[in-house]
């Protein structure tokens, strides 16, 4: 016999037969078990992004072409602290712009980005000691007299840079 075949009597009500928790976790755990294999296989079996190729540094000048240009800047800046355009101070302060950024540009050290101590840690002494010599130009108390030394600095060490 059957539960199912057994009537109650008429005006009584038959409680709700209940259910262990047990299916009801298994039956979400299975659900959530299937939904995470569909999207396993989506996600895993996806074509990848292709890889960017490398970017290559751009290709340097020669020294030869970038030694002439910077030379010009230091002949411009000579013209133009003759001229009077230019106070020694501002004058010096060029120049060491200009030692930096050809040795950035003609080498791997970037000594545009360098303070004059990290200059001289490096295998550059000529370089750091010009820089060194612009410093007191620069930022000395007292205004420096004149270009012709700093001018000459910069010029040497561009012109016989190898």
């Amino acid at each position: 016999m059957f539960v199912a075949d057994v009537q109650p009597p008429e005006g009584t009500v038959v409680p709700v037969i209940d259910y262990a928790q047990f299916w009801l976790v298994l039956g979400f755990l299975i659900l959530a078990s299937i939904v995470a294999f569909y999207f396993l296989v989506v996600f895993l079996t996806r074509p990848r992004p292709p890889k960017a190729a490398p970017v290559l540094p751009p290709a340097r000048p020669p020294v030869h072409a970038l030694q002439q240009e910077y030379l010009e800047r230091v002949d411009e800046v000579a013209r133009r602290a003759a001229a009077g355009e230019l106070t020694p101070r501002r004058a010096h302060a060029e120049l060491s712009v200009l030692v930096r950024g050809f040795v950035a540009a003609v080498s791997t050290v970037p000594a545009d980005k360098m303070t004059l101590t990290d200059l001289r840690r490096t295998e550059l002494r000529g370089v750091s000691h010009t820089v060194g010599q612009y410093y007191p130009m620069v930022f000395g108390a007292h205004d420096p007299s004149g270009t012709e030394a700093g001018i000459a600095a910069a010029r040497e060490v561009i012109a016989t840079w190898r």
